[in-house]
């Protein structure tokens, strides 16, 4: 979100951001962009004292309207908001189908409704679990807006040459994940895909995992597997574009997805993708348009259907040359006017 927040059309709508916690790198990204930036501490969620200052802020600035993402600043937000301005329409936005991961979190959004006037959901799954685990809310107050890719700088170095140093033969099939390495993103499922893709074919195919947190437990995995000779762990990287760039194709095992903006990042490249058929990534890369959808946990249908595309380069050739296309619908441009839009129908049906 913040990346698009300097393409706001100020004829429409001009940003005013406000951190609770504190001014990470996506606020100096904004300040530098001119996005007019402020901090007001809220310690907690519910903190009397913080939402009062943010109350007071709010009734200050008068906003058309405020806008706020993820549980705990929804929470604080929309408080906020009722204290200070309760005539102006209080959007959320919901990035994560996790998101209430306990009942007393579904019953502070349950409470809450009263005062907000949309919802924003990265998906049509997102909505749908909304639908199954908060249904005391209207559907019709939520709006599926898919998330947005800024296009990712050029490679600095070309497929040999990043494969180079990494240590990868410049021959070798290349796959390739991009992700938190965590339970959810399923890297053990690709791992043990792996042990039957390099059964196949142990001396021409490699695996390169980009990623960081539990780097240390899928090393260790590895070495169980017997693969680790195999396996390229690169940690967690700033810039991807030249690990893309090594890649010939991307792999995403996922357990649980709301939207997946490597799907997005991988059609840039040109990439053909393999994915789990799980949360909002058939919205974004359509089977057999930009990618092969297979059932999640099952490393065995994942190992086939890397196969397939390995020992088939016009059918994946074919699902990047229609992910080059398909990425440009996640445009930033694109997303800012659908925003705009969705502030535009919340102030005219507001009273």
């Amino acid at each position: 979100m913040a990346r698009v927040l300097p393409l706001m059309p100020t004829n429409r709508y001009t940003p005013h951001v406000i951190c609770t916690e504190s001014l990470g790198v996506n606020a100096q990204f904004l300040i530098d962009a001119g996005v007019t930036v402020e901090l007001i501490s809220v310690p907690k969620r519910t903190h009397p004292i913080g939402i009062w200052r943010l109350a007071r802020r709010l009734r200050q600035l008068q906003p058309r309207v405020v806008h706020s993402h993820m549980f705990a600043s929804n929470v604080t937000a929309t408080i906020a908001a009722h204290l200070g301005v309760r005539h102006t329409p209080m959007i959320c936005h919901i990035h994560m189908v996790n998101e209430w991961g306990s009942p007393s979190r579904i019953k502070t959004e349950l409470r809450l409704d009263r005062w907000r006037k949309k919802y924003i959901v990265v998906s049509q799954d997102c909505k749908n679990y909304m639908g199954q685990h908060l249904g005391g809310i209207n559907e019709e107050k939520i709006a599926v807006l898919l998330n947005s890719a800024g296009a990712l700088p050029p490679p600095t170095e070309s497929k040999e040459a990043m494969r180079r140093l990494l240590g990868i033969p410049t021959d070798a099939q290349v796959i390739g994940m991009v992700a938190r390495l965590d339970e959810e993103k399923g890297p053990d499922v690709l791992l043990q895909a792996c042990t039957k893709l390099f059964a196949e074919n142990h001396d021409n195919r490699r695996l390169l995992v980009v990623g960081g947190k539990y780097l240390d437990r899928y090393q260790q995995l590895a070495k169980d597997l017997g693969i680790e000779k195999l396996v390229y762990f690169a940690g967690e990287q700033l810039d991807v574009s030249n690990y893309y760039a090594a890649m010939d194709l991307l792999a995403v095992p996922s357990r649980q997805e709301a939207f997946g903006l490597v799907l997005v990042e991988a059609m840039q490249f040109g990439l053909p993708i393999v994915a789990s058929n799980v949360g909002g990534i058939p919205e974004v890369a359509r089977d057999g348009k930009e990618a092969l959808l297979i059932p999640p946990e099952d490393p065995d249908k994942l190992a086939d259907a890397i196969t397939m595309l390995l020992e088939n380069p016009p059918l994946a050739a074919t699902l990047g040359q229609n992910g080059l296309k398909r990425a440009g619908d996640f445009a930033p441009q694109v997303y800012v006017e659908r925003l705009c839009d969705i502030y535009d129908s919340v102030l005219m049906t507001h009273f």
